[in-house]
């Protein structure tokens, strides 16, 4: 009798768990926020969002979102079995039925790219010769490879996949990683509701810490990442449910305090609202979208926040760290022009970054110019292959380029190739024209 009651009540909020937990999330940040919340309720809820999903859509949570969460916790009590393990065999032991897609011709000619895209940063990693910090970024890319392959495998191959079940999971790790933060790991409480610097500035004083186990760039990036699955199939909000989903999401953005996750938010919008509407892009939607971002803008440069206004550029020592990073990059491009200095060597001494910044600017100072022609090339013969258009959508009726555009922002501003591999793995599976 329990067990038939549970399985009705589990049926019975996978027809209405989207609201729900689109309803539950902002309490639950607010309660973060005001330090009544502890991490463990945002867990469990998190695990519990899981039971409404459906295999493929909980495998995509286990590698994608909980991996790390995992990880920390198994790490905080010392537990012997390492928490990407746990999350990797439970997708495991739930993906076997799918196994069968490997079949497809399709999904081999997706991953013969993906290999030849890591196969030359294996090599300019082995022309640089090996370091401590090349290895570790060489360990990085593989790990991130391992972890997101199988996932966009399922994104861009099935039907029954809810983006909107996704951008809960998503808007709910994000507030996982703030409670964890917060309460957890102990990098300071939140003074408000509204307090747009604690994050930042405790997870920017551990940067170069062996300690910081959440960067503020992980529940910025989610909620952004979130706002992507949720508006990806819709061409209006259509209820009360997406706008506070929306307002939760953004929320989360700025209590981060993540330069990319800022930018992600406002682009992502700009460009729904340009294809909404499908193929054609009228004036009005230009205007309109135009309109919206400068206003955007206006309002989030007078949010009183010192780390959100440096974040957006207002700072002369975080824009002089960036030009300085780009100056670097450029300079060791210049001084080795062909091969680069090598894949994972970049390093300045001066701003103590690993990294420029920019995904153009490291392929061109760490491979050169004929690592940047080779990656460039298989891109190019991959879209021209596919007939890659902007406008592609997915099987499930997912706008690709809104769910690629976190990835590629990132990419853009922050990150390095470790972990910014994700943007060609989701490109070759996203539009791939035979899956």
């Amino acid at each position: 009798m329990f067990i038939k009651t549970y399985m009705l009540t589990i049926k019975a909020l996978k027809c209405s768990s989207t609201d729900i937990f689109s309803f539950i999330s902002p309490l639950l940040l607010i309660g973060v926020m005001l330090s009544i919340i502890p991490w463990y309720v945002v867990f469990f809820s998190l695990l519990f969002q899981m039971f409404t999903l459906n295999r493929r859509e909980a495998v995509i949570v286990l590698l994608l979102i909980l991996p790390q969460a995992i990880g920390i916790l198994t790490r905080y009590v010392n537990f012997i079995i390492p928490g990407s393990l746990i999350t990797v065999t439970l997708a495991f032991i739930l993906s076997y039925k799918d196994f069968f897609l490997l079949k497809d011709r399709a999904i081999w000619s997706s991953l013969f790219y993906i290999f030849f895209t890591i196969f030359s940063f294996f090599l300019f990693y082995l022309l640089g010769g090996a370091t401590e910090l090349g290895t570790d970024r060489m360990r990085t890319m593989l790990t991130t490879t391992f972890f997101s392959i199988w996932p966009f495998l399922l994104l861009s191959k099935c039907d029954n996949i809810s983006s909107d079940k996704l951008s809960n999971s998503y808007l709910l790790g994000s507030i996982l990683f703030l409670s964890m933060g917060f309460s957890l790991l102990n990098y300071g409480k939140p003074t408000g509701l509204f307090d747009f610097n604690t994050f930042r500035y405790s997870t920017s004083l551990l940067l170069h810490s062996d300690t910081m186990l959440v960067s503020y760039h992980i529940p910025g990036m989610m909620a952004a990442t979130a706002i992507a699955f949720r508006i990806s199939h819709k061409s209006r909000f259509s209820s009360l449910f997406d706008v506070i989903f929306l307002a939760s999401s953004l929320w989360v953005v700025l209590v981060s305090g993540a330069r990319q996750a800022v930018v992600a938010a406002l682009i992502l919008m700009f460009f729904w609202i340009l294809l909404k509407k499908g193929r054609k892009i009228k004036i009005s939607a230009v205007l309109v979208a135009v309109l919206i971002l400068l206003i955007s803008l206006y309002a989030l440069s007078n949010v009183q926040s010192d780390a959100l206004q440096e974040s957006l550029g207002k700072s002369d020592s975080i824009v002089n760290n960036l030009n300085r990073n780009f100056d670097f990059a450029v300079e060791q491009f210049i001084n080795h022009p062909l091969v680069g200095i090598g894949f994972g060597h970049y390093f300045n001494p001066v701003s103590e970054e690993i990294y420029p910044h920019n995904i153009f600017l490291e392929l061109l100072s760490e491979q050169g110019i004929i690592g940047f022609l080779y990656v460039t090339l298989i891109v190019l013969i991959f879209s021209i292959s596919n007939k890659i258009t902007i406008f592609k959508r997915l099987p499930n009726s997912s706008l690709a380029l809104l769910i690629l555009l976190p990835y590629f922002i990132t990419a853009l501003i922050s990150g390095d190739m470790g972990g910014n591999i994700k943007i060609f793995i989701a490109f070759f599976f996203f539009y791939n024209r035979y899956l």
